[in-house]
C-alpha cells in the first residue's frame, strides 16, 4: 500500500516497539497473561470483532508487547513481589503475636511494626526482582520510567496503608452452567484489608501517561472494575473475612515527576445488574459475530478510539486486506513479529476447509 508523504511535521510520531529480548526472558517471570474470559477479552470484542478473533480465536499474539503495556507490566510485577513479601511478614507476625498473646490473638492489629517494619527489606525484593532490566539492551527508556514511578510509590506510601495483605494475584472465576449464561474471569492485582475502616478492598494497579478527572471517573463504570466487584460479590465468601468494601483503584503517573491517587468504586447493586445483563448482551453479539466471519471496525484502527496509538494488527490488516480471521488460521507460519500463542498453527483441516 503508498505511503503518505507529509509536507509538515507530525505531532508525536509513531512510537516504534524497541528491538530487544522479551521482558519475561530478561526478567524471568511467567507470561500469565489476561485472565481468560475477563475485561481484555470482552473490551476486544466491543472495540473490533477482527482484532478478538484474531486475538481468541486463533490465538494469533504479539511477539514482543507494546511499550506502554511493558512499563504497566513491570509496575505491576514490582508490586506484586513486595507484596509478596509483606503478605509472607505479617503471616509470620500474626502466628508468632497469637503464640504469645493468646488473651488478646488480634492485638497484632494495632502494631505499626505489623504493617511497617518489613518495608524496607520487601522494596529490596521487589527491586531485586526487576533490576537486570537496568542493563538490558534496549529498555533504557523503559528502565528510566520504571524506577520512576516504582521508586515514587513507596516513597509515596511508606508508612501510610494499614493493610492487612488477603491475597495477590489471585483469579475469580465465575462459569454459567445453563443456557442463557456466561462465563467471567478476573485477576486480582492485591485483595487487602483496610484495617482503618475495617473492609476488604480489591487493589487495581494503573499506570497512566498522566492522570485527569476524566480519567479517574471513567474508573467509575469500567467495565473491568463492574467485572471485579460482580465477581467479589457473587463468588467469595466473606464470612470469614470484613465486609466488601469495593475496589480501590491505585494510579501512578508515567510523568517526569509522578503523581499518585487512589480512587475508592463500589458499584450500586443496579448497576450490577446492568453489568450482568450487559455481558449476557454481548455473548449474543460474539455469536452472531462469529457466525459472519468477526468483520473489521476500520474506524477503530488508530488516532483518538485507541488513545492516540493504534491497533496492534494495524500493519497486517493493511497489508493483507483481504484475509479473514479464518484464512490467516489457516497459515502456516506467524506473520513476522506475531505467534500463534497456546497451540501450533492451525491448519486447513482444522477449519474442514
Amino acid at each position: 500500500m503508498p505511503r503518505i508523504s507529509f509536507t509538515v511535521p507530525l505531532s508525536g510520531g509513531t512510537k516504534e516497539v524497541p528491538d530487544r529480548e522479551s521482558l519475561y526472558s530478561v526478567l524471568k517471570m511467567p507470561d500469565v497473561g489476561a485472565s481468560p474470559k475477563g475485561s481484555t477479552f470482552r473490551k476486544s470484542l466491543i472495540q473490533c470483532p477482527h482484532e478478538h478473533g484474531l486475538l481468541y480465536e486463533i490465538g494469533l499474539r504479539p511477539t514482543v508487547p507494546t511499550e506502554q503495556l511493558t512499563v504497566g507490566l513491570i509496575f505491576h510485577y514490582a508490586l506484586q513481589r513486595y507484596y509478596e513479601e509483606i503478605f509472607k511478614f505479617q503471616q509470620e507476625f500474626e502466628a508468632h503475636w497469637k503464640k504469645n498473646n493468646p488473651s488478646n490473638p488480634l492485638g497484632y492489629r494495632n502494631e505499626d511494626a505489623y504493617f511497617w517494619a518489613h518495608e524496607g527489606q520487601a522494596a529490596k525484593v521487589a527491586w531485586a526482582a526487576v533490576s537486570t532490566l537496568e542493563t538490558a539492551t534496549g529498555y533504557e527508556k523503559t528502565w528510566e520510567t520504571v524506577a520512576r514511578i516504582v521508586d515514587g510509590y513507596f516513597d509515596r506510601y511508606s508508612r501510610v496503608d494499614r493493610w492487612r495483605v488477603l491475597a495477590i494475584e489471585e483469579t475469580i472465576e465465575y462459569y454459567g452452567l445453563h443456557i442463557g449464561t456466561f462465563d467471567h474471569t478476573s485477576r486480582l492485582d492485591l485483595l487487602v484489608e483496610d484495617v482503618t475502616v475495617g473492609r476488604s478492598f480489591t487493589i487495581e494497579h494503573k499506570t497512566a501517561r498522566w492522570i485527569s478527572q476524566d480519567l479517574v471517573d471513567f474508573y467509575d463504570l469500567d467495565l473491568q472494575i463492574l467485572g471485579q466487584v460482580w465477581l467479589a460479590a457473587r463468588c467469595v465468601d466473606w464470612t470469614n473475612l470484613p465486609p466488601f468494601g469495593g475496589s480501590k483503584i491505585n494510579i501512578v503517573s508515567k510523568t517526569k515527576t509522578p503523581l499518585f491517587i487512589r480512587h475508592d468504586v463500589l458499584p450500586s447493586p443496579r448497576h450490577l445488574l446492568a453489568f450482568e445483563r450487559m455481558i449476557g448482551e454481548w455473548e449474543d453479539v460474539r455469536e452472531f459475530y462469529k457466525q459472519v466471519g468477526w468483520p473489521k471496525a476500520l474506524g477503530m484502527c488508530a488516532g483518538a478510539p485507541r488513545g492516540y496509538s493504534k491497533c496492534q494488527f494495524y500493519d497486517l490488516c493493511r497489508e493483507h486486506p483481504l484475509e479473514t480471521v479464518r484464512s490467516v488460521g489457516t497459515w502456516r507460519d506467524a506473520p513476522d513479529g506475531f505467534e500463534f500463542k497456546g497451540r501450533d498453527a492451525p491448519t486447513f483441516e482444522d477449519f474442514n476447509v
